[in-house]
């Protein structure tokens, strides 16, 4: 066996061989991480252009049966959308109108996204994590700040994209 590795032919295949697993280390370290930020980026401001877009047509539902509007809604997103009533504080609970239709939505009670948006007046948007993953969202008050619309979606795929062979995720809040 050692006479496998006197052979100059034997040494210089496995230099190159380590110098192209540094470089491709390197490069993959360098892509993945923006990569998955830039995914990220783009799910929350698909969030942000469509709660833009479902706020006003919400304003009209809330009178009605927003059951059928967050449902309907969410067919079209592909996000899980919740109606929030603001409370004084101002905060929110647990939403009165769900799209995931008989599940429980302790998950959302008191959803930072949504609270900020309650407390802003306006558009709030970024990243949560839980025991069950992480979530772009994007939050929208509507009815004079009566009402938070969220959108929320799995970040499931892009974390994915960033736990490849030697690749770790990134949680936290953005």
């Amino acid at each position: 066996m050692s006479r496998f590795f006197r052979s100059v032919g034997t040494r210089l295949s496995l230099a190159l061989l380590l110098v192209v697993a540094i470089a491709l280390g390197v490069v993959y370290l360098a892509v993945v991480p923006s990569l998955e930020k830039r995914l990220v980026n783009t799910r929350i401001s698909q969030l942000e252009v469509a709660a833009r877009k479902l706020a006003p047509r919400a304003a009209k539902q809330t009178q009605v049966i927003p059951q059928d509007f967050v449902v309907k809604a969410s067919r079209d997103t592909g996000a899980r959308v919740m109606i929030f009533a603001v409370d004084p504080g101002p905060s929110v609970n647990a939403p009165f109108a769900e799209s995931n239709l008989g599940q429980n939505s302790q998950d959302v009670e008191n959803d930072p996204i949504a609270t900020r948006a309650a407390k802003s007046g306006g558009l709030e948007s970024g990243t949560v994590s839980d025991e069950d993953g992480r979530w772009a969202e994007a939050a929208i008050p509507f009815t004079g700040g009566m009402f938070v619309l969220l959108l929320r979606d799995s970040l499931a795929a892009v974390v994915l994209a960033g736990r490849l062979p030697g690749a770790h995720g990134r949680r936290g809040a953005r």
